[in-house]
């Protein structure tokens, strides 16, 4: 088997999908919240906590009383570059 060598090859950056967490937390300002309310809404609440913090911002989350999980975004952890 032979291969073929790339000299100084640069390495191109990663791509990372737009998911529906990065688009709900793109909706939101800053304050804002979110109930979770089916039956996986722990499950959810991750998915929304990884897109956040992937996006620079710091997310909290509360289990009300009836046992739905609510969402905030909060303030942005880094400078987000535009």
């Amino acid at each position: 088997m032979e291969f073929q060598i790339e000299k100084n090859s640069p390495i191109p950056g990663r791509k990372k999908g737009w998911g529906k967490w990065q688009k709900v937390i793109e909706e939101m300002d800053l304050g804002d919240a979110v109930i979770l309310e089916d039956d996986e809404n722990l499950t959810a609440y991750h998915g929304l906590r990884r897109a956040g913090m992937g996006m620079g911002f710091k997310i909290s989350m509360r289990t009300l009383e009836d046992g739905k999980i609510k969402v905030w975004k909060q303030e942005a952890l880094v400078a987000i570059a535009e």
